[in-house]
């Protein structure tokens, strides 16, 4: 867990807390990934129609090869 925590903070320059939480969230929800949730995170306000589930969901598929 703390590498992928590590690397995925590498790769976002997120903070670590942020990351795990992603990690966690996409272990629990399946078709999302740690990415994704981060995405969907960073541009809530760009997107105010679309629930938060729709937006993981929506960047997950974009990144399917990142964590």
């Amino acid at each position: 867990m703390i590498k992928k925590v590590k690397i995925l903070r590498e790769k976002t320059g997120m903070s670590l807390i942020l990351c795990k939480r992603a990690i966690l969230y996409a272990k629990n929800h399946k078709g999302c990934t740690a990415l994704g949730y981060l995405k969907a995170r960073s541009i809530a306000i760009a997107t105010p129609n679309m629930t938060f589930e729709e937006r993981v969901r929506k960047f997950s598929n974009l990144n399917k090869d990142i964590l």
